[in-house]
This record gives C-alpha cells, sequence and structure tokens, in this order.
C-alpha cells in the first residue's frame, strides 16, 4: 500500500469533524486547519481549494498579517491618472 492509499484508507474510516469552504466552495480557511478528521485528529489546511502543508500555510498567514499591518500603518494610497507621453 503506497502513501496515497494509506490517506484514502485513514479518511475514508473518518468523519469530518470541521470543514471549512469559502463562497467560490473551495475548501479554505484562513483562522486554521479547513479539515479535522475527528478519529485520528489528522488536520488538512487548504487555502482557495489547493491542499497546502502546515508550514506553507503559516507563511502564508505570516505574509497576510504583515500585508494587513502595512497597509493600516500607510493608509490608503493615493492614486494618480497616468499620460502617455
Amino acid at each position: 500500500m503506497n502513501e496515497n492509499e494509506k490517506d484514502q484508507d485513514i479518511q475514508s474510516e473518518c468523519y469530518v469533524l470541521t470543514n471549512y469552504i469559502n463562497g467560490r466552495f473551495q475548501k479554505h480557511c484562513e483562522s486554521g486547519p479547513a479539515v479535522v478528521w475527528e478519529k485520528t485528529g489528522l488536520k488538512e489546511w487548504w487555502l482557495y481549494g489547493s491542499k497546502v502543508s502546515e508550514v506553507v500555510f503559516n507563511q502564508w498567514l505570516d505574509k497576510k498579517n504583515l500585508n494587513e499591518k502595512l497597509n493600516a500603518m500607510l493608509g490608503p494610497r493615493e492614486r494618480k491618472e497616468t499620460k502617455k507621453i
């Protein structure tokens, strides 16, 4: 049995405890794992319909938080009209 078969076997025996889906019907959760399997405690992190590792999720979350802080400090950007020369 390979790794994918093991994962499928584990998941088929479990019940989904939590499952967050965004407005586009993609698995997505910005506050932690999008899926938690009740019996095994297996957690899955999903962003915009793509399964990611916990490390990648934490990196994405750090960047998102940093971007929000930066935008709050700088305020809205003034838009200037550009003209072709």
